[in-house]
C-alpha cells in the first residue's frame, strides 16, 4: 500500500472522534478531559460542555458519541495538530507539535499559498491567523475535501475545503511522495534476479544468431 492510500484510511477511520485541546491521540476519558480543562483552562467550558458524565447528565460513558462501544473504550482525542502529527506518523514522517512549530520547523518539499494548492494530491492545510502564527492544521485529502480536527463541538470531521473557507497554506513534508524503500536483502534479490534475466536474454540471442549461420 503506497503512502497516500495510508494517511487517507488512517484519516477516515479517524473522522467521528472528539477534538480535544491538548489531546495528543489518547482514548477520551473523564479524567483526560479534566486533565486537559486544567492544562488549558480557556478550553475548560467547551471541554465540560462536550462531555455528558463531566456535566453530570450521565452516570457512564455508554451512549455518548464519543464511546466506541465494540471497544467499551473513549475514541482517541486529538487537537488539529497533533491530528496531522499521527496522520504523518502512519508512514514514517514526524512532525512537532503545534500548527506553528510544524510550518516553521518541518523539511517541506513543497508549500505555498492556498491559490497555488495542488488540486488533486494530499497535502498539509494550515491557517494563518496573522503573520508568524498558524492557528490550525489539517489535511486536504486531493479530492476538494479535508480532514480536521475542527473543534471541541465538531470533532474531526471531512467536508468541502470551500466549506471551511479559512485555510490559507498547503505544504506537503519531504519523503510523502517518495516510495517506500525496500530492505537491502530485497534490493540484492531483485539485482540478482535482473543480472539472470539479462544473462538469459542474451544466451538466447546469442542462440538464435547461432541457428541463422
Amino acid at each position: 500500500m503506497d503512502k497516500i492510500t495510508m494517511v487517507k484510511n488512517w484519516l477516515l477511520s479517524r473522522v467521528g472522534n472528539p477534538y480535544l485541546m491538548g489531546g495528543t491521540g489518547q482514548p477520551c476519558t473523564v479524567s483526560y478531559r479534566k486533565a486537559r480543562a486544567a492544562q488549558y483552562p480557556g478550553s475548560a467550558a467547551k471541554i465540560k460542555a462536550n462531555c455528558p458524565r463531566m456535566q453530570g447528565k450521565a452516570g457512564t460513558c455508554d451512549g455518548c458519541r464519543y464511546y466506541d462501544e465494540s471497544n467499551k473504550s473513549g475514541k482517541r482525542a486529538y487537537d488539529c495538530a497533533q491530528l496531522t502529527r499521527w496522520a504523518m506518523d502512519a508512514v514514517g514522517i514526524s512532525l512537532v507539535s503545534g500548527a506553528t512549530s510544524q510550518w516553521n520547523k518541518t523539511k517541506w518539499a513543497e508549500k505555498g499559498s492556498l491559490d497555488t494548492l495542488p488540486v488533486h494530491r494530499l497535502c498539509l492545510l494550515y491557517r494563518q491567523d496573522y503573520p508568524g502564527k498558524m492557528g490550525h492544521a489539517g489535511v486536504y485529502m486531493g479530492d476538494g475535501t479535508c480532514i480536521h480536527a475542527k473543534g471541541h463541538n465538531e470533532g474531526v470531521v471531512q467536508e468541502s475545503i470551500e466549506c471551511y473557507g479559512r485555510w490559507t497554506h498547503w505544504a506537503i513534508p519531504e519523503g510523502l511522495y517518495v516510495s517506500c524503500v525496500s530492505s537491502p536483502s530485497a534490493v540484492a534479490q531483485a539485482l540478482s534476479l535482473m543480472t539472470e534475466a539479462v544473462a538469459f536474454l542474451q544466451q538466447a540471442v546469442e542462440e538464435e544468431k547461432n541457428a541463422a549461420l
